[in-house]
């Protein structure tokens, strides 16, 4: 061992000496005072405590006393006793925290035994005695008082309701509605369009089997339609179903803002569809159509049989 260490283990076994010395004229003096009060009526779950927390702390020290020397503490049955004092200390904490503010009264009327607040913890029988007599001598005499004050109605009085100053800050006021102002901002769907278009993530196509089935109706029926010549009837659900799908594609319309970067090619693209649109408006079905064919042949047929159930 070098000086440095010496002087310094030199310095801790006289701490050690001092205070040992001091927690054995401490430990002497409590010993003389529980023999002077053998008899005192304690509270029985704080003597429990108190036993439990001594062998606790006395197998504490002789684990760290084997350590200390150099032994194993391997299967040692202190650790047993250890482990099962611990649980039952831990189990007592509760009830100790239930019975603290009666142990604190139990302490400030034993501080001052001059204090009458012994009378608080006393039974009083006398209370619930009813004195008969007194009570006939106050019927006799105030009897008709109490006629008139019954007859009397109460007046009802509200409670007092006193104003309380907003102790918020305000600071705290602004930036609650700051935030609330971003979230609604983050929610709306031009923020919502910008991300996903600068974004690195994939792109997300969802795919509805309501609409593909819709689809599929739709084609289903226009075939049926060209091939029997026949208009079908639109129930009112169908209508239904149809303004829905009509209003939300207006409403996707609206809120498709497109690439920003941009612009020039967009216009020339609405532009091209605009036209594409009045010109599929503007045309006609002529006579020489593939579809006027197909309707005049449908309609001399239903001519010639007309004409033959009138010879029949």
């Amino acid at each position: 061992m070098s000086e440095e260490e010496q002087k310094r283990f030199a310095s801790v076994v006289a701490d050690c000496v001092k205070t040992s010395t001091e927690l054995l004229n401490v430990a002497k003096e409590f010993c003389i005072q529980l023999q002077k009060e053998k008899e005192r009526d304690g509270i029985s779950f704080y003597e429990v405590k108190n036993h439990d927390l001594l062998a606790y702390t006395r197998d504490l020290v002789y684990l760290m006393y084997q350590m200390s020397i150099g032994n194993s503490i391997q299967g040692d049955p202190a650790i047993e006793r250890l482990v099962y004092l611990r649980t039952v200390l831990e189990r007592m904490r509760p009830i100790e925290q239930r019975m603290k503010s009666y142990v604190e009264k139990l302490v400030l009327l034993a501080s001052d035994p001059t204090n009458s607040g012994t009378k608080i913890l006393r039974p009083h029988p006398e209370r619930l005695q009813v004195d008969d007599e007194n009570e006939e001598l106050d019927l006799g005499d105030g009897g008709d008082e109490d006629d008139s004050k019954e007859t009397k109605s109460k007046k009802y009085v509200p409670p007092k309701i006193m104003a309380v100053h907003y102790n918020e800050d305000e600071e705290e006021v602004e930036r609650r509605k700051m935030e609330r102002a971003r979230r609604r901002a983050m929610q709306s769907s031009l923020i919502q369009d910008l991300q996903a278009q600068y974004s690195e993530a994939p792109e997300e196509f969802q795919d509805d089997n309501i609409v593909r089935k819709r689809k599929q109706e739709d084609i289903e029926k226009r075939k049926y339609e060209e091939d029997y010549f026949i208009r079908l009837q639109v129930t009112k659900k169908e209508k239904h179903i149809k303004k829905i799908q009509d209003r939300q594609n207006i409403l996707d319309e609206l809120l498709q803002f497109g690439s920003y970067m941009a612009v020039k090619d967009t216009k020339k693209g609405t532009d091209n569809t605009a036209r594409g649109s009045a010109s599929g408006r503007r045309r006609k079905i002529g006579k020489n159509s593939k579809f006027s064919k197909k309707l005049h042949h449908a309609g001399a047929k239903g001519k010639k049989g007309k004409t033959k159930s009138r010879k029949k």
